[in-house]
């Protein structure tokens, strides 16, 4: 198992990041050693999430978007700050004294950058969640093989980030000072990149990941119902506008005034179906894409209207029941099939 794991770490370092880059350019600056202190820093950390990730602390983070948005947005910042301070230091400035990157450093102080580097990115727990999830499930992996394998990934990081320490020593003594402030340039714009891209798909996947409330406008919904055939067993309400294809059935059932005031009410109702969705996500595990569904067609009956709901992003669907008492619609039932 620690063999296994070893080999999923070694996969995983071919991504190379920032605190790689960061270890490669200290071995250049400083030397071998001094940047084998950061890989301590690093190891340490990563074991700390690997650790949590088994102990089920990612499980609570997994049901705070809140928290996992502050903290993409603090890696994000750390990335930035970084970056902008191996520029500046390049020049002759410094942005934060304690964070002097090219001159000569000593073991104590890469130690410390290391740590901050690794810990900013603690949603790394969450990945190690899914990993071990699906080792779960797909090899029954239990409590003992996870640490095995968690510790086989962690020499693997030891192993790897090691090696390139000796590379950037070795580079070192045939490097001239302008070459080696041309490198750090360009890893104070990579960390940069890093951070921006960092917040900004932070960004992007908010707004993209979120589950929708208001989203359809009763009087443009009444309007195209009026106007719709009605010769025919089942009618297309559409709106490109809207982004919206909803079919309705079984109005033949019940009174054109029932189909009416439901239609006048559908916001709200569908607001109580994506507020189910909602909580269902926050008291899950699974990601949010999973719980995410719009509206893709209306069935009334006699006494009551069923309301039917494709996912959006996973092959699932919803089913929501209401009934009409004293003249308010009520929720009877909603469950995900």
């Amino acid at each position: 198992m620690i063999l296994k794991g070893f080999r999923f770490g070694m996969i995983l370092q071919i991504a190379v990041g920032p605190v790689c880059l960061f270890i490669f350019q200290t071995a250049v600056t400083s030397g071998f050693f001094t940047a084998l202190i950061g890989v301590l820093g690093i190891v340490i950390i990563d074991t700390l999430y690997i650790l949590s990730a088994i102990f089920g602390i990612g499980i609570i983070m997994c049901k705070h978007e809140k928290m996992k948005e502050i903290i993409k947005y603090f890696g994000a910042l750390v990335l930035i700050v970084f970056g902008i301070s191996t520029i500046l230091e390049v020049f002759g400035f410094s942005l934060i004294p304690n964070l002097n990157f090219l001159s000569k450093q000593s073991m104590e102080s890469v130690f410390l950058k290391t740590l901050v580097l690794t810990l900013s990115n603690p949603l790394t727990i969450l990945f190690w969640v899914g990993v071990f999830s699906t080792k779960v499930s797909e090899e029954n992996m239990n409590k003992k093989d996870m640490y095995y394998f968690g510790l086989g990934a962690v020499i693997s990081t030891m192993t790897f980030l090691t090696t390139i320490s000796v590379m950037g020593s070795f580079i070192n003594n045939f490097l001239e000072s302008t070459i080696i402030n041309t490198l750090n340039f360009i890893v104070g714009l990579v960390l940069i990149a890093f951070g921006i891209k960092t917040a900004v798909y932070n960004q992007m996947k908010n707004s993209k990941y979120k589950i929708k409330m208001n989203q359809y406008p009763e009087n443009i919904i009444l309007e195209k119902w009026e106007k719709a055939d009605k010769t025919q067993k089942t009618v297309l309400i559409d709106s490109s506008e809207l982004d919206l294809s909803i079919e309705i059935d079984g109005y033949e059932n019940t009174s054109n005034d029932v189909v009416v005031s439901f239609l006048l009410n559908i916001r709200e109702v569908d607001n109580i179906v994506q507020k189910f969705c909602k909580n269902s996500f926050q008291q899950g595990k699974f990601d949010i894409r999973n719980y995410m569904v719009s509206l893709e067609w209306v069935t009334f009956d006699t006494d009551k209207v069923v309301m039917g709901y494709w996912g959006e992003f996973v092959n699932i669907e919803l089913r929501a029941i209401f009934l009409m008492k004293n003249g308010i619609w009520e929720k009877r039932d909603i469950y995900y099939q």
